[in-house]
């Protein structure tokens, strides 16, 4: 019978040698995927961060062209060259805004805002899609009776 126990005891230990190196090899394998893994996740994200910049970079160039063109283009206008050479002439007040048609001035009439008619509140520039009436009443009066209505100059 002790050739038998000692027959157990042997396997159970066998057993528990090789269950400890799997276990020990299973590790070592993880650790190196692990390892694998990181790497190329670097790798990847190096890549982007180079296409991001690459990209960026050419995306400025490309905004500061269009930007230098288009103000090449402002301050080479005929009409503002008249103004800058005429020493006593000034650039009218609204010049940037009609010229350039940016917030174009929408004028009241008996049929759109009658009470802004001659008012010296009224601003009536279009922002967007909003036309920004004055600042007491962005949206305009009711009917022709502004209370603050006063008379343009």
């Amino acid at each position: 019978m002790e050739d038998w126990s000692r027959v157990v005891l042997r396997f159970i230990d066998d057993i528990s040698v090789e269950v400890e190196q799997l276990f020990t090899e299973v590790g070592n394998a993880t650790e190196t995927f692990t390892d694998e893994v990181i790497n190329a996740f670097e790798d990847f994200s190096n890549h982007v961060i180079e296409d991001i910049e690459n990209l960026t970079y050419h995306l400025e160039d490309s905004i500061f062209i269009n930007f230098e063109e288009y103000y090449q283009e402002l301050f080479e206008a005929p009409d503002l060259e008249i103004y800058i050479n005429n020493s006593r002439a000034e650039i009218p007040e609204n010049y940037y805004y009609e010229q350039l048609e940016i917030n174009p001035k929408i004028q009241p009439n008996l049929v759109t805002h009658p009470a802004c008619i001659n008012c010296v509140n009224y601003h009536g520039r279009i922002y967007g899609d909003n036309l920004l009436v004055c600042g007491m009443h962005p949206y305009g009066w009711e009917d022709q009776n502004c209370p603050d209505w006063e008379a343009n100059n």
